[in-house]
């Protein structure tokens, strides 16, 4: 028996909707990324089976990954600047979580502990899994959904960061940002497509109200006698057709 691990561009985010209280005051989203310490959920929560994200959704398995998109280090004491700057600091924050998203429920335990460290007491509401993704998912001012890997950057921003996404979780409208997704979708130049995404990822980590803090790995347990599995990012089990691929030797 052996593991396969892989990276892939699976996550688990932190949503904050831009257009209800908080995630309307200025500031109050970009103090939640600070506050998101990402080494801890990688180590602590996913026992080091992740990456580090930088708040955006293409993965770096992706060509079109910007790698000059740094993730934010965690930093409370900006966090608490920024909150005092929203005018919510001090006040119970709601964050809706549910073990149907993925680690949400031990990732919005760390993010209460670092805000009670600076004096900000977030409500960790814990929901059940039955009809998560009906009534609190797209919903609640403050809630994690769960993101399944997509294979093009067209795909990820067209269902969850475009102004009619329907998946758009954190409710981020933006005229530029439309119209750069329609032109790299036309666009026949690779490396002018490459510098439009790479745009649209900084405007995405900088703009959009989703706090990813980490991509989670693929992680599958093999016998010995299994041939002809590889790795795939969109999914474990060779992105769920491992049957196509696979034959078993004596």
């Amino acid at each position: 028996m052996r593991l396969s691990v892989s990276t892939s561009g699976n996550y688990t985010d932190l949503n904050v909707r831009l257009d209800m209280d908080p995630g309307d005051k200025a500031g109050f989203v970009e103090g939640m990324k600070y506050l998101m310490n990402r080494e801890v959920i990688k180590r602590s929560v996913l026992r080091d089976l992740a990456v580090i994200a930088n708040d955006q959704p293409v993965s770096p398995n992706d060509k079109y990954y910007n790698k000059d998109l740094v993730a934010r280090e965690y930093d409370p004491e900006r966090a608490k600047s920024l909150f005092e700057k929203a005018g919510v600091l001090g006040q119970s924050i709601p964050i809706v979580t549910s073990d149907a998203a993925n680690s949400a429920i031990d990732m919005a335990t760390v993010v209460q502990q670092a805000g009670q460290e600076i004096g900000m007491p977030f409500d960790v509401q814990r929901v059940p899994s039955d009809g998560y993704w009906s009534n609190y998912w797209l919903k609640a001012p403050i809630h994690f959904g769960n993101i399944n890997p997509r294979p093009t950057p067209d795909i990820l921003f067209s269902l969850l960061y475009a102004s009619d996404a329907p998946w758009n979780e954190s409710h981020y409208k933006s005229e530029k940002f439309d119209k750069m997704l329609v032109e790299a979708r036309g666009s026949l130049d690779e490396a002018k497509r490459k510098s439009i995404y790479d745009e649209m990822q900084v405007m995405v980590s900088n703009e959009a109200g989703t706090a990813i803090p980490v991509w989670m790995s693929n992680v599958d347990a093999l016998s010995s006698k299994l041939k002809g599995m590889k790795a795939n990012p969109l999914g474990g089990m060779m992105g769920y057709a491992f049957a196509e691929h696979v034959w078993l030797d004596d």
